[in-house]
């Protein structure tokens, strides 16, 4: 009786140690089966990475991943192989939304995931090419020039070209030469009205925002010549 008990004991501890074996198993399994159908969720994309499109006239977006560590040249070029342009270098990255603001090593920080950019001709090119415009002898060219450079100048980095071609001493000469053509419509005896009101508010804007265009005007146009206007 004794041999019998110790045997059912061995036999109940024994069976005590497979069920408890057998849960941990079915336990293992069941945490596995919860993981097949509760997948964990997908680890967030790198934070140096930024995906955008850009864009280029008449051609389809490119959709791609910036990596902000490689430099921006490179990044650069490689939107311009995807299109098949060559001189990357005379390209930049502008955004096309807003101000559409030139984006420079400084500033891509500020790239956001979905934004759209669009590929345009460098701040340095830019510049030169509306510097030339600017200085055409066809006045409908040369207002279209200044128009965009109107646009383009709340860029830094666009101004900042601009200004070191000395675009700021070619404007001062436009000026200039500008104030001694609207001064002559003052200075006829007989003008248009229309003519005479816009002319007049021209050369108030000159000599409140400039001393040296306050003194030209001054050389241009007298006292007299005003009272003349006023007595008709």
């Amino acid at each position: 009786m004794f041999k019998s008990s110790e045997s059912e004991h061995a036999v109940v501890m024994l069976s005590s140690s497979q069920m408890v074996w057998m849960t941990d198993v079915m336990v293992g399994l069941s945490c596995d089966c919860m993981l097949s159908i509760w997948p964990m969720p997908a680890m967030p994309p790198p934070s140096d990475i930024v995906k955008v499109a850009i864009e280029w006239p008449g051609a389809n977006a490119q959709l791609i991943e910036i990596d902000q560590k490689k430099p921006l040249t490179s990044i650069i070029r490689e939107v311009c192989d995807g299109w098949s342009l060559s001189g990357s270098e005379q390209f930049a990255l502008r955004y096309a939304d807003g101000p559409q603001l030139y984006i420079t090593e400084q500033s891509r920080c500020e790239i956001k995931n979905g934004t759209i950019l669009r590929l345009a001709i460098s701040p340095m090119r830019a510049a030169r090419q509306l510097l030339e415009r600017i200085q055409s002898h066809g006045i409908d060219a040369r207002l279209e020039a200044l128009k965009e450079l109107a646009k383009l100048s709340a860029d830094p980095t666009f101004a900042t070209e601009f200004i070191n071609m000395e675009g700021l001493v070619t404007l001062a000469r436009l000026v200039e030469s500008g104030t001694q053509y609207i001064a002559g419509y003052v200075n006829q005896p007989m003008v248009d009205v229309s003519i005479l009101q816009r002319s007049l508010a021209i050369l108030e804007s000159m000599v409140l925002n400039s001393h040296s265009l306050y003194q030209r005007v001054a050389q241009e146009i007298t006292v007299a010549q005003l009272i003349a206007h006023l007595q008709v």
